[in-house]
Order: structure tokens, then sequence, then C-alpha cells
């Protein structure tokens, strides 16, 4: 699959969710403010067939990480451990092929106060 028929796929499935749970977007600048815990509405991640009807896509060779202080930051990171497994081999340290711990330093690192990472750098832990 072409990296702009991904990209345009992770839109299609995030607009869908959007309107799915009824979410309207902010009128203005927006900071993120999820935490390291999902809110509340973000299920654990489980493997069910679609209901009757429901037809679903699976990429072959995305892997399925667990959410990750925030939806995007994680979808992000499932497409760059999707590269890593096509020949990028450097995006992400080791195996991207499974949510281990440098895979979730990819999706949002987190360190320290005093020395952040871009999770405590770009949104306000609560």
């Amino acid at each position: 699959m072409r990296p702009r028929a991904i990209v345009l796929v992770l839109a299609v499935v995030v607009l869908c969710a959007s309107a799915a749970f009824g979410y309207t977007p902010p009128t203005g600048p927006q900071q993120s403010t999820t935490g390291p815990v999902p809110p509340p509405g973000v299920a654990p991640k489980l493997r069910l067939p679609p209901p009757p009807g429901v037809r679903e896509t699976v990429i072959s060779g995305v892997p399925g990480y667990e959410w990750r202080h925030g939806c995007a930051p994680t979808a992000v990171g499932m497409t760059l451990g999707y590269y890593d497994g096509q020949g990028y081999d450097d995006l992400i340290p080791g195996s991207a092929a499974t949510q281990t711990e440098e895979v979730n330093q990819a999706i949002a690192s987190e360190r320290t106060e005093t020395d952040p990472g871009h999770y405590e750098d770009y949104s306000e832990p609560i």
C-alpha cells in the first residue's frame, strides 16, 4: 500500500471514530490534556469481530499498539512501526513488531520535569 493511501485510511478512521462518538472539534487552539492513563471511554485493546453488517480492513504489517498518551500519537507510532518493518529499520530501535519500551518512547517519550521528553514538553500532564 502506498504511503498516501495509508495516511488517507488513517484520516478516514479518525474522522469516522470522531463522528461515531459524537466528538465536536474545539473552536480554538488546544493543548493536549491527556495523561498516562486513557481517558474515560477508551476501552482496553481487544480483538473482537466486527458487528454484523460492518466491514473492516486490516492493513498487513501495521502493528496494533495499545493507546499511549492519545489516539494521534498512537496512530503515528503505528505508522512509524509499519515503515520500520518495511526497510526503514532505524526509525525505532529494536523491533517495532510489538509494543516495546522503545516503541512507547517513540510514540510519546517520558523523562522527568528537569529533563523533559515530548510528553512533558507538549502536553499538560494532569
